[in-house]
């Protein structure tokens, strides 16, 4: 994934960590902090370097594993709802 997002995005992944982490914490907890539209800012991604299946393979199986050590109604609750946007980018 780094390709993408370091080279061809120019995304400094020091300074996304923390967007990164409401965003998930939006998806788990409902926490409200984050406010962006993520879809939006990877169709922008997208239009400059296409997403490929083996992006979002890779994207999927470390999702997955990190995934791994939780379970219930949030975990598979954010599965499905990342699988149903990256589909639409």
């Amino acid at each position: 994934m780094a390709p993408v997002f370091l080279e061809h995005a120019l995304i400094d992944i020091n300074e996304q960590l923390q967007t990164i982490s409401l965003y998930w914490q939006k998806m788990f907890f409902g926490n409200a902090q984050y406010n962006n539209h993520l879809i939006k800012l990877h169709r922008t991604i997208n239009a400059v370097h296409a997403f490929e299946e083996m992006h979002f393979q890779r994207w999927l199986s470390n999702f997955e594993a990190a995934m791994a050590s939780f379970s219930g109604l949030m975990a598979d609750r954010s599965l499905f709802v990342s699988l149903e946007k990256f589909w639409k980018i």
